[in-house]
């Protein structure tokens, strides 16, 4: 990911537009939700069921990896451009840190989640850091850093529900240092923010909220590889009840799926089926199609 590539970001939720050069803005922007976002879940709602409520009660934020805006067109990636632009909004002015500050990958996973990049990056030739966690001095600052840190600290104060999901992450979850390195089936460490941090790694609660995202093969294994029916089947279960879904869902794909690997324009395809098979699939569940009768605007 380098400072001339765009993060894709699909935020399914309220309907925003984020005119930020900077992932530490993104942050900012989701942290000063956090309040208003806690008010309305929870039976905390004070607009009422429907009609005059503008906040949404769930959010999934994806992201995707690697390619500008110009490289989203219908021939490479049919699916976001004629399917998912045209109706919402399109994030025109996101377009990463202005300098190399922030690259390559992990810089910009950790301003998105915790509003600094900790050391990790680099104003040379996007020659920053992206190693696994608590591993030189730069990681290890995130690592032993005390509450507040990071999204989930904010989340966690404002009693919002939270649960992120890893596609191909092998174990059930990034307790007792399990997440920690590469592996799986495409899974990147560096991919997920949350294994970073010891205050969530090493609380025996919240690392059990850092989940694989579906079955050890919910996603492909190679380029073209297709998408299965099934991919993100864990958060697709936990959608279909209303009751206990988690208020804010990250979901991180494989690095096949985000188009990290498979970056040409004629491989750019797997990342936009994947997206077409799991976004129709999210917007089906319980919880989301349940609400469209009061939120039809706030979801993609």
């Amino acid at each position: 990911m380098s400072n001339d590539q765009t993060t894709n970001l699909l935020y399914l939720g309220r309907r925003t537009r984020l005119n930020d050069r900077n992932p530490r803005k993104l942050f900012a922007h989701l942290r000063n939700h956090c309040d208003t976002f806690g008010r309305v879940i929870g039976g905390k709602n004070p607009y009422g069921k429907c009609n005059n409520n503008p906040f949404s009660r769930h959010m999934v934020f994806i992201i995707m990896e690697n390619h500008p805006l110009s490289s989203i067109t219908s021939s490479s990636t049919p699916y976001m451009n004629d399917r998912l632009a045209p109706p919402y909004t399109r994030s025109t002015n996101y377009v990463g840190p202005p300098s190399t500050a922030s690259c390559p990958s992990l810089p910009n996973y950790l301003n998105i989640f915790s509003g600094q990049d900790w050391g990790t990056g680099s104003t040379s030739s996007c020659n920053g850091y992206d190693g696994g966690p608590h591993s030189n001095p730069a990681t290890n600052a995130a690592w032993n850093c005390a509450s507040p840190c990071n999204l989930v600290d904010l989340l966690t104060a404002n009693s919002i529900s939270w649960k992120a999901y890893m596609e191909g992450l092998s174990p059930n979850n990034i307790c007792n240092g399990s997440g920690s390195s590469d592996g799986g089936n495409g899974y990147i460490v560096y991919h997920d923010p949350f294994a970073y941090f010891s205050n969530i790694a090493n609380d025996t609660v919240k690392c059990q909220q850092v989940v694989p995202a579906g079955t050890y093969t919910g996603g492909t294994s190679a380029c073209n590889g297709g998408t299965p029916s099934n991919v993100a089947s864990t958060l697709i279960s936990d959608l279909g009840n209303p009751s206990t879904a988690p208020s804010f869902m990250w979901v991180t794909p494989n690095n096949y799926d985000n188009m990290h690997e498979c970056s040409s324009s004629s491989q750019m395809i797997q990342g936009d089926i994947w997206l077409s098979v799991l976004i129709p699939s999210i917007l089906q569940t319980a919880t989301v199609y349940g609400r469209r009768d009061c939120d039809r605007d706030s979801y993609l």
